[in-house]
């Protein structure tokens, strides 16, 4: 029987990266600040028991292997609720946009002295950010499910569905078979997803803990800022170390954003494929080849 396409949309490795996490706006960071001065941080005593040169850092994520690829189908593919998936996280918070990245990320504690009419502050302690993410990815095959066959046309384009036979409550068993091996569909995803794992790790270390970095060389360095306006005394701190808590998370985010799409757009970045490959002549059961470029 000549292979037919599954619709488009149901073939790919990784998240819809908007799916998982309610939006947080960024109101929430600024309705923290006194005096509506969005570039307040918390004081010291919100992390008084961290010690000063507390760096952030990395920690491995955990890995889910849990999806059924048949299930994956017909569960809506790419961006359905089982496909697989590394979300970054900061501080245990998915991170799927840069209002979630700046809602997770720990501020400097800052101590602010008003003095001569002037505005002073004092970095007292690094936030110790910690970076991770969480993954979910295929299970070992064999994968096999049981639908009704009115829902195929959901996600499957095929000349024989269009038959009123189709349109019913009747049961078919779809089974899933890798090529060359359902061993190595699975291997693959696998593969697919920890690269996004690593570019994770990078992207955190370059932008978050390189900043944390700066931030205990002025607590080291023992250097302080002033303005008559609390504003600008935290805008000469923020110069100092590279950006604000909010403008490093969105750096952050959206270097992640672009190298998760870089590495999609590239043949090895490419999703699943999944072709009808046989349909039994009562229609019972449906055969699916699934490929993987990864």
């Amino acid at each position: 029987m000549k292979t037919s396409k599954i619709k488009k949309g149901t073939s790919s490795n990784s998240y819809s990266r908007k799916s998982f996490f309610t939006k947080n706006s960024e109101e929430n960071f600024i309705s923290k600040s006194k005096e509506g001065n969005p570039f307040f941080s918390p004081l010291e005593e919100k992390d008084k028991d961290r010690p000063k040169s507390e760096l952030g850092k990395w920690v491995k994520g955990e890995s889910h292997q849990t999806i059924d690829l048949a299930e994956y189908l017909i569960t809506g593919g790419a961006g359905g609720t089982l496909s697989p998936a590394t979300v970054p996280t900061i501080n245990g918070q998915l991170v799927q946009s840069d209002e979630q990245a700046v809602a997770s990320m720990k501020n400097p504690a800052i101590k602010t002295v008003r003095l001569d009419n002037k505005w002073k502050l004092i970095v007292q302690k690094v936030p110790g950010n910690i970076g991770s993410y969480w993954q979910r990815t295929l299970k070992k095959g064999p994968w096999t499910t049981t639908v009704m066959k009115k829902e195929l046309k959901n996600f499957i384009s095929h000349a024989e569905f269009k038959n009123s036979n189709w349109n019913t409550d009747e049961l078919v068993k779809i089974k899933l078979i890798g090529i060359p091996s359902d061993s190595a569909i699975y291997q693959a995803n696998i593969r697919h997803e920890n690269k996004h794992a690593r570019d994770h790790k990078k992207t955190f270390k370059k932008i978050i803990i390189k900043w944390e970095k700066r931030i205990l060389e002025v607590i080291k360095n023992k250097m302080e800022f002033s303005d008559e306006k609390q504003e600008e005394a935290y805008k000469k701190l923020w110069a100092e170390v590279g950006g604000s808590p909010q403008q490093i998370a969105r750096e952050y985010y959206k270097i992640i954003d672009a190298k998760a799409d870089e590495y999609h757009n590239k043949p090895k970045g490419k999703g699943m494929k999944l072709d009808v490959r046989k349909i039994s002549p009562d229609h019972s059961e449906i055969e699916i080849e699934v490929t993987n470029p990864a």
